[in-house]
């Protein structure tokens, strides 16, 4: 999950117990968190209305969720398009031991 966010614009901000955290693109890192990836859940969730293509995401009560592979879509290969998904699970595949 950080090559994607990071290569995306993420910043790393923190691990916290498994709980990686990363400020948005174009926001100072020092003013704050903007998502938050639990490890354990494999969840990414946001506390910023500012995240890039947040209206792809699932609003929840009180900020939004996605899963990893959504995050991969939007941040890694550009959209949900047949080419997309090409391109995703090569990414995968290229990861796998």
């Amino acid at each position: 999950m950080d090559e994607i966010l990071t290569n995306a614009g993420f910043s790393f901000h923190n691990n916290n117990g498994g709980r990686f955290r990363y400020t948005r693109p174009g926001k100072s890192r020092d003013t704050g968190l903007s998502i938050d990836y639990h490890e354990s859940r494999r969840t990414l969730f946001s506390f910023s209305s500012n995240v890039p293509m947040l209206n792809k995401w699932k609003q929840e009560s009180n900020g939004w969720s996605c899963s990893p592979v959504t995050a991969l879509m939007l941040y890694g290969c550009g959209g949900f398009e047949r080419n997309h998904w090409k391109m995703a699970f090569g990414y995968i595949r290229s990861k796998q031991p």
